[in-house]
């Protein structure tokens, strides 16, 4: 088979000899494959016919092809063959190899001389190298463009580029949310109490006995959703809203049950707040609703309570000025005074007696007065150590009896109840409905420590360990007042430890953890408590398993376990509540 016409034969001789010679005192040896790219960029041969003389090179031998690309030698043979050229250039070619072969052997300078420093590549295609060539281009321009484009993206959103006119506000606000779906099994024991755990709420409201099932397992789906809007109408001044799904009635959760005949879901303003920041970040000053500003974990308020009123927070060791440096403490005092229930009743028609008792109630608003000295050190390695010292002051929370004949008393039992706070009757015994009030005062003096390792980044471990008890408990007084004995119920503590990465924002973010918990009776008010933990409240041991899972860029799976059983026994059956909850989550945020 002919590769080529006449005239092209005698154009390749030119070819390969002008090459041959401007490239004698720089080539160190003439290969096959530099034989092929002449020929093939002269236009001697096409594409097709060089691959095929470099497959025919290659079939001769019965080893691998050389290192340094085809045979030369076995490729002018071929030509030979195939009438690319004739005897007489061959000879001149195989010559010309031979001498440069025998300079390499020698290290001769001659026109061989730096033979020794070439690099060989093997015989690739000029159509394929553009092919590669324009790959890489679009690959790499690909990625600027998307990089460029993600960056101009982000800053047309700071700077509201391609708003007709924006509004100022429109820097200033900051939009994010977050939204949960959740299956929820309760699992109750054999052994617990046939007549139910009490429900407080219910029972106040209608004047007799109500209980909640703790004997037959509940499966439910339940939700939640929030959306937050956070704006800084000047720069150290911050406003704050967020709106969320649930029942307004609960203080410590935003559930929303699914399963009511098609209901519409009650949505609410779960925060409204303003926030001072000085300039010199020294101090902080919040006042509205807003989330618990202490050091804290689940021990002594749920997670979702919010607090309502004024708080402050000192920083002793920040200097923002120019020449200014941190001390790795920075150690602070937070106080702040949260209304939890008005008290305004009317006394029109009351007898002189009433009417007193009346005015004394309007007196008696109850109060958290709160304050927690606290400092965090962080290490050079980014570990941190938290710890803070706090005192939780209610005040006008244990309610009053009745006097016969009145129901003046009423407001003083508080207005949310969960389980596991000692309760007495106040209503007038000769009242057959029912009122229950709390019988104990709640101060409360609460240790808070937490731990962060980074020693096995991007693993942390965190620790924490959490104690509290209640100063005001008085078990004598109790006694009087419940008309039977009252163990002793008056501390809490927690124990925990997280492994895994330092939140969950990206796929394959984890975490893992483990809790242990001991909260007695009226150790802490148990309207505030976990509403989880033996499905709220107080009176509770046991532990809590979870395990989180990045499925996506900010979208999370988790599988909770929370196995709790009440610490004292019921009067009547002498027996103690155990209910096991699973929670399987899928949750999302921007």
């Amino acid at each position: 088979m002919k590769y080529v016409s006449a005239f092209g034969r005698k154009f390749s001789l030119v070819v390969l000899g002008v090459i041959c010679l401007l490239s004698s005192a720089q080539a160190a040896k003439i290969t096959g494959t530099d034989i092929l790219n002449l020929l093939l960029d002269s236009g001697v041969i096409s594409q097709e016919a060089a691959q095929s003389l470099a497959a025919s090179v290659q079939s001769r031998t019965a080893t691998a092809p050389e290192k340094d690309g085809i045979n030369g030698e076995q490729l002018l043979d071929l030509l030979v063959e195939q009438g690319v050229i004739d005897a007489s250039d061959y000879e001149q070619l195989l010559d010309r190899v031979e001498r440069r072969e025998s300079a390499e052997r020698r290290g001769s300078e001659d026109e061989s001389g730096d033979m020794a420093s070439a690099i060989r590549v093997p015989y690739i295609p000029d159509y394929v190298r553009q092919e590669m060539h324009e790959s890489l281009k679009f690959s790499v321009e690909a990625d600027v463009v998307d990089k460029v484009k993600e960056e101009a993206v982000r800053t047309a959103r700071v700077y509201g580029w391609g708003i007709k006119e924006a509004p100022s506000w429109v820097h200033k606000l900051k939009i994010s949310g977050d939204g949960r779906v959740r299956y929820q099994g309760d699992f109750f024991s054999d052994d617990n109490t046939f007549g139910g755990k009490p429900d407080i709420n219910d029972t106040n409201n209608s004047g007799q006995p109500e209980f909640d099932n703790i004997t037959d397992d509940r499966h439910r789906l339940r939700a939640r959703f929030r959306l937050m809007f956070e704006a800084k109408p000047f720069e150290r001044i911050t406003m704050g809203m967020r709106f969320v799904t649930g029942n307004q009635g609960n203080p410590v959760s935003s559930n929303q049950t699914l399963g009511n005949f098609g209901e519409k879901w009650d949505t609410n303003m779960d925060l409204g707040y303003i926030r001072h920041d000085a300039m010199t970040k020294d101090y902080m000053l919040i006042g509205g609703r807003f989330k618990n500003p202490f050091l804290h974990t689940d021990l002594v308020f749920d997670s979702d309570m919010a607090f309502e009123g004024l708080a402050g927070t000192y920083y002793f060791q920040r200097d923002d000025t120019l020449y200014g440096n941190d001390s790795q403490w920075d150690t602070y005092l937070t106080a702040g005074v949260f209304p939890i229930q008005e008290i305004h009743s009317s006394a029109e028609g009351l007898s002189a007696d009433g009417a007193k008792i009346v005015s004394l109630n309007n007196e008696r608003d109850k109060f958290l007065y709160a304050v927690q000295l606290g400092t965090d050190y962080n290490f050079f390695n980014t570990n941190q150590l938290s710890m803070g010292l706090a005192y939780y002051w209610y005040e006008n929370l244990q309610a009053s009896r009745n006097p016969s004949g009145l129901d003046v008393n009423d407001v003083t039992a508080s207005d949310y109840y969960q389980v596991g706070n000692s309760v007495y009757l106040i209503n007038d015994p000769l009242d057959p409905n029912i009122k229950l009030g709390l019988a104990s005062k709640y101060r409360l003096l609460n240790a808070t420590v937490k731990y962060r390792f980074a020693n096995f980044f991007p693993t942390y471990v965190f620790l924490h360990g959490d104690y509290v008890k209640n100063m005001s408990f008085d078990q004598q007084e109790l006694e009087q007042l419940v008309g039977q004995a009252v163990p002793k119920r008056d501390i809490g503590y927690q124990l925990g430890v997280t492994v895994g990465t330092q939140k969950i924002q990206y796929l394959r973010d984890w975490r893992l953890s483990f809790m242990f918990r001991h909260l007695e009776g009226d150790a802490v008010l148990d309207a505030f408590a976990d509403s989880d933990f033996l499905l709220g409240g107080t009176d509770a041991e046991g532990y809590v398993m979870q395990f989180q899972y990045g499925i996506l860029d900010n979208t999370i799976a988790s599988i909770r376990w929370l196995s709790a059983d009440s610490i004292d026994s019921d009067p009547l059956s002498s027996r103690n509540v155990s209910i096991d909850t699973l929670q399987l989550d899928v949750s999302a945020k921007f």
